[in-house]
């Protein structure tokens, strides 16, 4: 099966393409605590979260393993906190951006460009996010599961008023078409680097076209 521009063999080989570790800049942390953080996303982007140790992280950032625990109290705490960070920065994105829609048609195509550009700008903190989400007690993730919900109703309430105003022809279920829509861009990690022929603006112009195509817009 052809999975991605330069298919790879597994999913560590996809994972290793997520480069590079970025946090985005609001994330007010300094010093050994955001070194940690860094050290874990960049591992559990490459080997997922179940696979690294403690021990992997405190050696990637170049600490001691008692050293982490001043700063977090367990990996699951290191996870929890990133997937906090990137679920809220893909919730502004895309809410800011269908803000700037003037119509519904408009308000789909930057959301598909917001969540493009997310998972382009951020790759691994998009792949640990959604690969890894499942590894952490709902209890931890109430938050995070809101704003996922939030992010989703942004897109399927416009393509819901799309169908409605005749601007949107789908013939399927609008989920299903969100949900294929939302697809391209959770892939995008595991392909896309700044070294391809083609830069973050031409994959979103070319996925907000094509989600077009696929609600039937003209």
């Amino acid at each position: 099966m052809i999975d991605t521009p330069q298919s790879a063999s597994n999913v560590v080989e996809l994972r290793l393409a997520s480069n590079p570790i970025q946090l985005p800049d609001d994330v007010q942390l300094e010093g050994s605590k955001r070194a940690i953080l860094e050290a874990a996303l960049g591992l559990f982007a490459q080997n997922n979260y179940a696979a690294t140790s403690i021990r992997d992280i405190a050696s990637a950032a170049g600490l001691k393993p008692a050293t982490l625990y001043a700063h977090y109290k367990s990996k699951e705490e290191m996870l929890v906190t990133l997937v906090h960070i990137g679920y809220r920065e893909h919730h502004r994105l895309v809410r800011d951006a269908v803000r700037g829609g003037a119509t519904t048609r408009d308000k789909v195509v930057e959301w598909v460009k917001a969540h493009a550009l997310f998972h382009a700008t951020y790759p691994m903190l998009a792949a640990t996010i959604s690969l890894d989400l499942h590894s952490l007690p709902t209890s931890k993730i109430t938050e995070v599961l809101v704003l996922r919900d939030q992010s989703i109703e942004l897109m399927t309430g416009n393509l819901h008023r799309g169908v409605a105003e005749g601007i949107f022809s789908i013939g399927h279920e609008v989920m299903l078409a969100a949900a294929a829509i939302g697809a391209m861009g959770l892939r995008l990690p595991h392909w896309y680097s700044k070294e391809q022929p083609y830069s973050i603006e031409d994959v979103q112009n070319a996925y907000a076209d094509f989600a077009l195509r696929i609600l039937g817009a003209d």
